[in-house]
């Protein structure tokens, strides 16, 4: 029924029960409708046949800028909680097995999945260094270095290809790199779908692990496992290159929050067993899981990620579960500033349930904005340090007393900063 495993990574990560992998929901019931065929689009009267057939949940995944989708979709997202993904902050990666050599754990490797020969795996494969005058493997190494070998090439000056296409034609049967710095090599590939030998890529740490041993033990080989071995993601708690974008169709704050959804491990619901369902109030949850995201920072940047980006940021769960605070409305939807002076205004309710008095310090954050529309792609978004200015005069705290509630009013100057042209 699903003929990309999408539907179904999906459905584990909602609902797996499972003794190593638990959804955010095992106790889930679904509701299995083919919604793609094998290619083409499809029609969003699916959203209204779920909602027909008394689902209480529908998850749809949209890419590229939330404006940009059918009306349908566009207006259910409006009253929708849209959430942005943000990259696990761990990565489980097959590993290589050193094999005649105690004391060393399984070595985790990124294979280049744009080459289509497969590793040979659960079998000894011999593997030398690359001599060290040409640790690079950039220039011609001398004849029969690698013959029927796995070669360890260093990342050199030269591009992966050239490495490659130098140990190939010494005869090299697959080819192992190591990054020439201490992490991992992201986002390269050979670029050569038919290269004949399959490519892999190992961090700079492990990469050096594999060439010390096997400089002391030059005889040890190799063997490509199944066994999975948690890797740090530098990119972890980022938001992911694949998320979606706002604003919505009419201006709405779009995504509502971010949660984790790159780089994560799922797996297939495995049993039938219906469970009793139940019905929390939408905009109570919505609002307890705004209330409570922490926003997450631009790498190299002492500014958060575009509200258009993340919203408000990482979902927090526990944080949603045990709060005991709820501020109302939970994002503020001012539509259009026309020109300068039209400035908006809003009122905030902030509610205390908790059993004593608590005291906040208003403080407004500047995220930088959006600058780009219709069919802009995701790596080319523009970005804006210029910004609207909130103030709550004369505020400056507010006092919210236990079981009680405390209003807040606020001004919103759109263009207060000179605010760049044809941005959000």
């Amino acid at each position: 029924m699903d003929c990309n495993s999408h539907g179904t990574h999906v459905a584990g990560i909602i609902g797996s029960k499972h003794m190593f992998i638990t959804g955010v929901a095992p106790d889930v019931t679904f509701y299995a409708a083919r919604i793609f065929g094998f290619s083409g689009t499809t029609a969003t009267d699916i959203i209204k046949h779920a909602y027909l057939a008394g689902c209480n949940v529908v998850n749809l995944r949209q890419r590229g800028n939330i404006g940009n989708v059918p009306d349908p979709v566009a207006a259910a997202a409006r009253n929708a909680l849209a959430v942005a993904s943000v990259d696990n902050t761990f990565v489980n990666l097959p590993s290589v097995l050193v094999n005649g050599v105690e004391g060393v754990d399984p070595i985790p490797y990124i294979l280049d999945t744009g080459v289509k020969t497969p590793w040979a795996k659960n079998m000894p494969l011999t593997i030398k260094l690359s001599p060290l005058a040409s640790a690079d493997a950039c220039n011609t190494l001398p004849p029969g270095t690698f013959k029927n070998t796995v070669v360890l090439p260093r990342r050199g000056p030269c591009t992966f290809l050239t490495q490659a296409q130098t140990a190939l034609a010494d005869g090299a049967t697959s080819i192992l790199f190591y990054n020439d710095q201490i992490g991992p090599i992201l986002k390269v590939k050979l670029g050569a779908p038919d290269f004949p030998v399959p490519v892999a890529y190992l961090t700079g740490y492990h990469g050096m692990i594999l060439a010390q041993t096997l400089a002391s033990s030059p005889t040890a080989t190799i063997s490509i496992i199944d066994v999975l071995v948690p890797v740090a993601n530098p990119t972890g708690g980022q938001v992911s290159d694949f998320s979606g974008w706002g604003p919505g169709a009419q201006l709405e704050l779009k995504p509502d929050l971010s949660a984790p959804g790159g780089f994560i491990v799922s797996s297939v619901p495995h049993d039938g067993r219906r469970h009793r369902e139940r019905k929390p109030k939408f905009d109570t949850v919505r609002t307890a899981f705004l209330n409570t995201a922490v926003p997450v920072t631009m790498p190299g940047s002492a500014f958060p990620w575009p509200v258009y980006k993340q919203g408000a940021g990482p979902v927090d769960v526990l944080a949603a579960l045990t709060t005991t605070l709820s501020i109302t409305p939970s994002k503020l939807e001012l539509g259009a500033s026309r020109a300068p002076g039209d400035v908006k205004r809003a009122r905030l309710l902030v509610a205390n349930t908790g059993r004593a008095a608590v005291t906040y310090t208003i403080q407004h954050v500047q995220a930088p904005s959006v600058l780009g529309e219709g069919g802009v792609v995701q790596d080319a978004l523009k970005y804006s340090d210029a910004g609207a200015r909130v103030t709550a005069p004369p505020t400056t705290s507010i006092r919210v007393p236990p079981g009680g509630s405390a209003s807040l009013s606020l001004t919103i100057d759109a263009y207060a900063a000179q605010f760049p042209a044809g941005g959000h």
